[in-house]
């Protein structure tokens, strides 16, 4: 089932104190977004990749890309002050048809045996985010008292990750 892809890449790594973008931040040789891009580029099923980025960065990643042989970029966008502002920037250069995939650049442990099964769960469903099971331990606050609280059990409680699909 044919996919666009949305990849917000227009951080600042602010909360890692890396002095810059993270995506850039090397992992086995390469930029952790090129791990994350080559995933999408090495799928059939993927027909275009929309990259949210900061507009001062686009000259080195358009160079990146082309030395790693990324070429399912069809868009450049510029990303907004928060994630959510650069997704909806670029969902308004998306071609509104099929089934638009979002992932974040920064997060290249993904594979094909995640991304197919929500791909195919958005076409039937209308919508699918990856999610795991919680297993930390959750407290409930009983009353305005840090002393007085209660474990709650996970059970059906579920933690999305940051991939999620659906249909435009």
């Amino acid at each position: 089932m044919a996919y666009q892809v949305i990849i917000p890449a227009a951080g600042q790594g602010k909360r890692m104190d890396a002095g810059k973008n993270k995506i850039l931040l090397e992992v086995n040789g390469l930029p952790v977004f090129i791990h994350t891009l080559n995933v999408f580029q090495k799928d059939e099923s993927c027909k275009g990749i929309f990259l949210a980025i900061n507009p001062e960065e686009e000259k080195a990643l358009k160079e990146i890309l082309d030395e790693n042989h990324i070429t399912k970029v069809v868009a450049f966008v510029p990303g907004g002050k928060e994630r959510q502002y650069s997704i909806y920037n670029v969902l308004k250069h998306v071609r509104q048809e099929g089934i638009i995939l979002v992932h974040d650049a920064a997060r290249p442990f993904i594979d094909m045996e995640l991304i197919l099964p929500l791909v195919e769960a958005a076409n039937k469903n209308g919508a699918a985010i990856l999610a795991v099971p919680v297993k930390d331990t959750i407290k409930k606050l009983l009353e305005i008292s840090l002393l007085k609280r209660s474990n709650v059990r996970a059970c059906g409680l579920f933690k999305p990750r940051r991939l999620f699909v659906f249909p435009f």
